[in-house]
């Protein structure tokens, strides 16, 4: 019984379908369609990042417990490194300041000598040259070291200056006194330092004209 729809003929599809025959291939479903660009290449990398590498396969490098745990140690290295470095400029500005404080003159001791006994004055000029000695023990620095005398019967003196050059273990400052009158008498003399730290000493001798 013939069908009253009309046959379709070739010239009634649109032009962009064609027929295919029902026992040829067919097409994939992820086929692009005629006229469609076809979908853009996953990378391999990406494809192992969702779905994994399959058996056989070693695990991706970002899961390697060496690969995870190496910036770990590189870590605890540059700690250690800089801690290393720490140490190393904090005992380079220890030496630096124990070197410059040894370089500087130091006073370590002072000692004032007089001579000893009954000085007698000179018959004529009725007086006499007393000679004082401070002995100043020093710690190897240079530098300058600022003095003044002071005598019982005058007071003190002028501020004097010395300056010391490095390995120098011992520095002589004399006074010459110059004492007259008449009568006997007991005197003083003290050395007073002021720099680089203060400090004094004093010798005493016995002085007679008659």
């Amino acid at each position: 019984m013939a069908s009253d729809e009309p046959e379709a003929t070739r010239g009634d599809l649109p032009p962009d379908v064609t027929r295919q025959d029902p026992g040829g291939p067919r097409r994939p479903l992820d086929a692009p369609l005629h006229g469609e660009a076809p979908p853009p290449a996953v990378p391999e990398e990406e494809l192992r990042r969702r779905f994994g590498t399959g058996p056989g396969h070693e695990a991706p490098g970002m899961w390697d417990p060496a690969t995870v745990a190496g910036p770990r140690r590189r870590s605890r290295s540059a700690s250690w490194a800089g801690i290393a470095v720490s140490l190393a400029v904090i005992g380079g500005v220890l030496y630096w300041i124990q070197a410059r404080e040894q370089a500087a003159v130091r006073v370590e001791k002072v000692k004032v000598e007089a001579p000893e006994g009954v000085l007698a004055c000179d018959k004529e000029t009725r007086s006499r040259t007393v000679r004082l000695t401070a002995t100043l023990t020093l710690n190897g620095g240079s530098g300058e070291i600022r003095y003044r005398w002071r005598q019982s019967d005058s007071g003190p003196g002028p501020m004097m200056k010395a300056e010391v050059s490095t390995g120098q273990k011992t520095l002589l400052v004399p006074l010459s006194w110059q004492v007259s009158g008449q009568g006997r008498t007991s005197l003083i003399g003290t050395f007073e330092l002021r720099s680089p730290a203060a400090q004094e000493a004093s010798a005493s001798f016995e002085y007679s004209c008659r």
